[in-house]
């Protein structure tokens, strides 16, 4: 099937760009989990960390890109999007818990022949941890 055919559902690939932050992984991947639809991939490009940050990517199902020194998040967003193999890029931190709707929403906004080619998604008002940076 082709975008232009009327039945064309396009695959959304999910990129984590990750460094020594294994612990925030796991909620993240969690809330990916239960935020993707049935033709996603999560791809979890781990920046040369320290940590067990691939093992607890592996372990939650996601597709592991391991990067052989710390280049960046920009680095590692680029590369996980080199290894994708969807239609529709969705760039999350390692740090950040989607809502249960986020890929459902990206997928009705993004999915549309005449819709926009790119959005973005902002903090919640409400985040989850206290603190200024949040």
């Amino acid at each position: 099937m082709t975008p232009e055919s009327p039945d064309f559902t396009p695959r959304i690939s999910i990129v984590v760009p990750a460094h020594d932050n294994g612990r925030d992984l796991d909620d993240c991947l969690a809330a990916l989990r239960i935020a993707q639809t049935p033709d996603c991939e999560i791809i979890v490009v781990d920046d040369a960390s320290n940590d067990d940050t691939s093992a607890r990517a592996a372990s939650s199902g996601a597709r592991v890109v391991s990067l052989g020194r710390n280049r960046g998040p920009a680095a590692a967003r680029n590369e996980g999007a080199r290894r994708s193999r969807g239609d529709i890029l969705f760039f999350v931190d390692a740090d950040v818990v989607v809502a249960p709707d986020s890929v459902h929403r990206v997928l009705s906004t993004l999915g549309e022949p005449s819709g926009p080619a790119a959005i973005f998604g902002s903090y919640d008002a409400r985040p989850r941890a206290a603190g200024t940076i949040s």
